[in-house]
């Protein structure tokens, strides 16, 4: 029995990743991270601003062992692009 249930969570799971898959795909760009070069999609939120999605759907700079570079200072200017 256990082994159905855990058949069954793993399909689950792998339709849940695939349907964010795509719908990454439809709303950013591919590309991939300059600091630690990471498959990345950028997706334009409402405001205009561009930022950086993993596969999981996750923001990247929650993971990327870089992102320090890429924060801005507080008087506005960027570190790197």
């Amino acid at each position: 029995m256990t082994d159905i249930v855990e058949s069954l969570a793993s399909k689950e799971f792998e339709r849940l990743g695939q349907n964010i898959l795509r719908l990454l795909a439809n709303v950013g760009e591919l590309g991939h991270c300059k600091g630690c070069g990471a498959v990345v999609y950028w997706v334009t939120h409402r405001s205009g601003k561009k930022a950086p999605y993993t596969q999981d759907a996750t923001i990247h700079f929650a993971n990327c062992p870089q992102a320090a570079r890429f924060r801005k200072r507080r008087d506005g200017d960027d570190r790197e692009d």
